[in-house]
This record gives C-alpha cells, structure tokens and sequence, in this order.
C-alpha cells in the first residue's frame, strides 16, 4: 500500500494547494486589467499643449502624419482633460430633467383643478346628488309599506307601467 509517511505527505501537498488556487483567486479579484493608454490620445493632447490655439482639422492631420486616427471625441476630452472647457450635465440628463420639469408643470395645472386622484378610463362620474333613488307618483306610505315588507321577507316590488311607478306589497 503505502507507508503512512506518504500519506501525510500527499494530504498537506493538497491542502496547500487549494489555499493557494484560494488566494490566486481573490487576487485576480482585486486587480483588474488597467486599460491601456492609447497613443492617440496620448499624442492629441501632447499636441494640444504644444499648439494651444490649434484646431481639430489641424491636430487630425498631424494625427493623420503620424499613422493615428483621432475622432472629435477624443477632441473634447483632451480639452477637458486640459481645463479649456468645463464638463457638461450631458444630453440624456438634461433631456430627463427638461421632462420632469415639464411633468411637474402639468401635475400643478391638474391638481388646481382636480381634488384627489385621477379617475381611470371607463369610471363613471360622481353624481350630483347623494339622494338616491326618487320614485315620482308613489307616496311616503306606499314606499314606507314596501321597505317594510322587504325587512319582514315579505314579496314586494316596484312596478312601472310606462307612465307610473307603483308599488306592490
């Protein structure tokens, strides 16, 4: 078989190698790839610095002497990254804040208007009055007879007869 020695032996080796694939782990983790820097804008803002009034039609042919390719981009960076020009909110930020500003004016305009939550499509109105159901041509009596033989689990009902209400007991 094998003498215990070697068995010991095997067991720490092993050991010993997965706390190392453990620690190589975490430290591919920690260290990320570091982006390269790219020589031309690398080249575009040592030219910038030489030529502080340049243009970009000049630094894009100088770029073109050199083998380079620069975009306008790039341009705007390296102004940026130089201080000539001040960073901006953006195009999507702005557009987002011009729609929020426009949202909470028109939420201000509906609820001058309106008290409470909008009503969903298809919801009826409220109506004016909260009196309930008037019956013309049936007096107080005959309606009073009708509640009453409702509660007591009687048989009654109301009756139209194309011009009148009458009540049934």
């Amino acid at each position: 078989m094998g003498s215990p020695d070697a068995y010991t032996k095997n067991k720490t080796r092993k050991t010993k190698m997965r706390a190392t694939r453990k620690t190589t782990k975490r430290k591919a983790k920690k260290t990320t790839a570091k982006k390269q820097p790219n020589p031309a804008f690398d080249f575009l803002v040592k030219f910038m610095k030489r030529r502080p009034k340049a243009i970009y039609a000049d630094a894009a042919a100088a770029a073109k002497r050199s083998r380079l390719k620069i975009y306008p981009v790039m341009w705007g960076r390296a102004q940026l990254l130089l201080g000539r020009v001040k960073a901006g909110k953006g195009k999507l930020k702005a557009k987002m804040k011009a729609a929020a500003r426009k949202t909470k004016a028109t939420r201000k305009k509906v609820t001058k208007k309106r008290v409470g939550r909008p009503r969903g499509p298809g919801r009826p109105r409220k109506s004016a009055s909260r009196e309930g159901l008037s019956v013309p041509g049936a007096s107080v009596e005959e309606l009073q007879a009708l509640v009453d033989a409702l509660n007591a689990g009687g048989k009654a009902s109301l009756r139209y007869d194309g011009s009148e209400w009458t009540v049934v007991v």
